[in-house]
């Protein structure tokens, strides 16, 4: 059962709002006038900076980042004045996303609790399966890193993800995060009535125990939650 995964943003209920760490990284570029500088200072790589910068300049529609080349120190990258007004922004709204916070808190028993609820409720993807717990082991190897991801109920589901993706979701161990499933990645498996709850002897690494509750016949597939 592959995984795809996605950590909780602050915008359901962390303390900091989605999008820091991209941000941070605006505003080491421009406190470093490069880009090794800000890899460095936001603590990833250099090829993931620049797939953050890539990505970042795709979605805004214009260029964020400038790299200039030449010259005696071998060129310059800076901020265009959208990127500028952009970590502006973000800086205020942060401001009044923690004054909410606290005001909320405050007023409401048991805000942080159900903020965080509504966050994960409010999550919008075309995966079925939403499985939601806390990282409890990385291992990294050479090019990608194994997490392992707890769940309430006592399980615990892997899936293998790249340096990069470890690294600009903020994966480590003690994070919440989600793994997302689409319906037609799930491999079904009758136990034919063995009450054991050893692992079924195939390659599929992840392997959680139910029972179907429900058959909905179509007239190709059928779906069986």
């Amino acid at each position: 059962m592959p995984s795809k995964w996605v950590v909780q943003s602050g915008c359901s209920g962390e303390a900091t709002l989605g999008g820091a760490a991209r941000i941070a990284l605006l505003a080491a570029i421009q406190q470093t006038g490069s880009i090794t500088g800000a890899a460095k200072a936001v603590g990833i790589s250099y090829k993931a900076t620049w797939d953050a910068i890539d990505t970042m300049n795709n979605l805004a529609g214009t260029t964020l980042v400038v790299r200039a080349t030449g010259g005696k120190g071998g060129g310059e990258t800076t901020l265009t004045a959208k990127a500028l007004r952009l970590i502006d922004t973000y800086r205020v709204i942060e401001r009044e996303h923690q004054a909410f916070l606290e005001q909320a808190g405050a007023a409401i028993e048991g805000f942080a609790q159900d903020w965080r609820l509504l966050g994960r409720i409010g999550m919008k993807t075309s995966a079925r399966n939403q499985l939601f717990g806390t990282v409890s082991k990385i291992t990294r190897d050479s090019v990608n890193d194994e997490v392992e991801l707890a769940l309430p109920g006592g399980q615990s589901i892997v899936a293998v993800v790249t340096h990069e993706s470890t690294g600009s979701l903020g994966l480590k161990e003690g994070v919440k995060a989600f793994a997302l499933v689409k319906a037609s990645w799930v491999m079904l498996m009758v136990d034919e009535g063995k009450e054991s709850a050893a692992p079924v002897r195939i390659s599929a690494r992840n392997q959680l125990r139910g029972k179907v509750s429900s058959v909905t016949l179509g007239a190709v597939n059928a779906e069986a939650p």
